[in-house]
């Protein structure tokens, strides 16, 4: 069935209340700044909330861009002895129920006031990946406890009824368990994990500062849960907004205590990091490098993953501890988009000292850990003279030349000699300052204005080792490639090849992910089962 537009149920009971109104009027924040979207909104208030507030939360609502109703529940279900999980259950199928008849064929964003969007776009975020989803539901996983569940807060499908029955049952067979469990069997298998949707679970909750709300994920839209209102503090002083200071309870709500607890999920500071840039063309090939880093990688801090959020259906099974975001890629230009995402690899994965790039064509062949390509606090890169590689491969030299034209810098070595790649995080700014000194042009402008098919007319990892070779030699150990050597040590006899991936040297292996994946299969089953080779070619 073709969709309507998305539009959001903000759930309002009376110990909420107070949180509620301090959400719409976060939310008239950023309906006032540049390029924001909004779409019809439905206040879905309990039958206690009295007149007056009811009135006070119709003067807040002015103003949103879009329609926006302020409905009363049309059952009383506030009866606490029933329990509270029962009564919210009663208060979501309502909800449901409401939308389905006013707003056909639209999907629902259940979005407690405890869920904070991020920015002036979250609804239109949320919306545009679950379109290119193409799964009923939408939200964050939860994977502790006894029902492993999709998060309440998301998206549900116009047809939930039928895709969901259990739903329309609440808050039958069990009023005491919450309807994210109760209706898992139904959900859960038929939901996308959100990236955009991002549930942190922290008991008791933390006050938000700008060192805590680092716990948001790059491509976070909404983030759920904040009891304190100190988030929307945060995000209102990062963009210049006055205050929106949080009015009393009208009852007495949940007890908010600070937490002393460490951050869940959230990398440890210090740590090296893998990124992984890939899109659905090499979607397969990406999955044998997720398995094999689920079986061999040991000790880094965070690995995420980075697809172009068009391609987020080939990427259905994400191993857990995978961080997976996406980016809104330039059409006609996703090699060079690809590019850029791996030059703002800082930005990307923001708690990482030093960070690992893979391809989607490899795999980690045998245990691999950090100190393989960080020791000392020096990062291991591999170069090769290209004096040397011009009788082999004059083709090579087409990257001399994009360091040339967007640095002014005349490297004398070749960086992309093998994977994985690996930089400390000061070399990406440092690249992309070089490139508008150079150029007078902003970065991503520069790159874009490249030739984006074969010979393409940007280098990342040639660009970043020369910058970082240059402004920070001391913070890599260099190892010069010696072709000849290596060749005489395999019984390689011909030249045609780049480099010698050898088990006890090199902790992956490196496909060609043009060819297509059909060639490596045989190949990539043997190494997952600790079949390995002497060496492979490159």
């Amino acid at each position: 069935m073709k969709l309507a537009p998305l539009v959001i149920v903000l759930p309002v009971c009376r110990p909420d209340f107070h949180q509620a109104i301090k959400w719409l009027r976060w939310q008239k924040v950023l309906l006032s700044q540049p390029g924001s979207v909004s779409h019809d909104l439905v206040i879905f208030h309990a039958r206690s909330v009295e007149n007056e507030l009811v009135a006070k939360l119709h003067k807040e609502a002015e103003g949103w861009l879009g329609h926006a109703d302020i409905v009363s529940n049309p059952e009383f279900y506030e009866q606490p002895e029933l329990g509270y999980a029962a009564m919210a259950n009663q208060m979501f199928r309502a909800a449901l129920e409401y939308t389905e008849a006013e707003y056909p064929g639209a999907p629902t964003l259940w979005c407690e006031p405890d869920c904070i969007p991020t920015n002036p776009k979250w609804s239109q975020q949320i919306e545009q990946e679950y379109i290119h989803a193409g799964m009923p539901f939408m939200g964050d996983f939860h994977g502790p406890g006894k029902i492993p569940h999709m998060t309440g807060n998301g998206v549900y499908h116009p047809d939930w009824r039928n895709l969901a029955p259990s739903i329309a049952e609440l808050p039958n067979p069990n009023p005491e368990q919450g309807w994210d469990s109760q209706c898992a069997h139904d959900t859960l298998p038929q939901s996308h994990h959100s990236y955009r949707i991002q549930q942190e679970w922290i008991v008791p909750p933390i006050l938000f500062t700008e060192k805590t709300v680092g716990l948001l994920h790059h491509e976070t839209a909404l983030f759920h849960r904040d009891k304190t209102g100190t988030l929307i503090d945060v995000l209102c002083a990062r963009i210049g907004a006055d205050p929106i200071w949080m009015d009393p309870p009208v009852c007495t709500p949940s007890p908010v205590q600070p937490s002393s607890q460490p951050l869940p999920g959230k990398p440890k500071r210090g740590g090296v990091h893998i990124l992984i840039v890939s899109c659905a063309r090499d979607a397969e090939m990406c999955s044998w490098l997720l398995r094999s880093l689920k079986q061999n990688a040991k000790g880094f801090a965070g690995i995420t993953l980075m697809v172009p959020v068009q391609d987020v259906k080939s990427f259905r099974h994400i191993p857990e501890g995978v961080t997976f975001t996406t980016f809104d890629e330039m059409p006609a230009k996703g090699f060079l988009h690809h590019e850029i995402q791996i030059c703002r690899a800082d930005e990307i994965c923001p708690d990482a000292d030093f960070i690992v790039h893979i391809d989607s064509d490899c795999l980690v062949w045998r245990e691999m850990t950090p100190e393989d390509f960080v020791q000392r606090g020096k990062c291991l890169l591999v170069r090769e003279h290209y004096d040397l590689i011009a009788p082999r491969n004059p083709n090579r030299l087409i990257w001399k030349t994009c360091v040339e034209r967007c640095t002014g810098l005349s490297p004398e070595y070749d960086y992309m000699v093998r994977h994985p790649q690996v930089y400390p995080r000061v070399v990406y700014g440092a690249l992309r300052a070089a490139v508008e000194r150079y150029t007078g042009m902003g970065f991503e402008r520069y790159v874009f204005g490249c030739e984006n098919g074969w010979p393409q007319g940007f280098a990342e990892f040639p660009a970043l080792g020369t910058v970082g070779s240059i402004q920070f030699p001391d913070a890599f150990r260099f190892v010069d490639y010696d072709h000849k050597t290596d060749r005489h040590e395999c019984g390689v006899a011909g030249v045609d090849h780049q480099y010698l991936y050898r088990p006890e040297r090199d902790a992956l292996v490196e496909g060609w992910s043009h060819g297509g994946f059909a060639r490596y299969r045989t190949d990539w089953e043997k190494f997952m089962a600790g079949d390995l080779p002497k060496f492979y070619k490159k």
